[in-house]
């Protein structure tokens, strides 16, 4: 092995202190968009009042979503991507509207179900 000269040495320590830092510099930054996405997702959410349904209505509701993703069906993906797209620009409002209150309805029933249950 070839000793490095001293100057060679720290010239070397210097860039691989400049690659830690901005390491450290991209990985703040990507917690702060997961934070920020986390923040987007609540307010969607919200906006389409589904704060109300019980996370099994929602695990439900997103799980063909994540298997979709997960067997990597683009098809399916794309599909609901556009219904997405149609539902926030407003060209099936009517349709989200009432989706969302079957949701919350659902949702509600299904809390009657588990508190009679117990």
């Amino acid at each position: 092995m070839r000793i490095l000269k001293d100057g060679k040495m720290s010239e070397y320590l210097k860039k691989i202190d400049v690659l830690r830092a901005k390491q450290r510099e991209l990985h703040e930054k990507e917690l702060a968009l997961i934070e920020n996405r986390k923040k987007e997702i609540a307010a969607l959410i919200e906006k389409m009042g589904l704060l109300t349904i019980s996370d099994a209505v929602l695990v439900a509701a997103l799980s063909p979503v994540l298997h979709a993703i997960e067997t990597d069906d683009i098809a399916t993906v794309t599909a609901l991507e556009s219904q997405g797209d149609a539902i926030l620009n407003g060209n099936n409002r009517r349709k989200s509207e009432k989706n969302s209150s079957s949701a919350q309805s659902i949702g509600e029933t299904h809390a009657e179900t588990h508190n009679a249950a117990t």
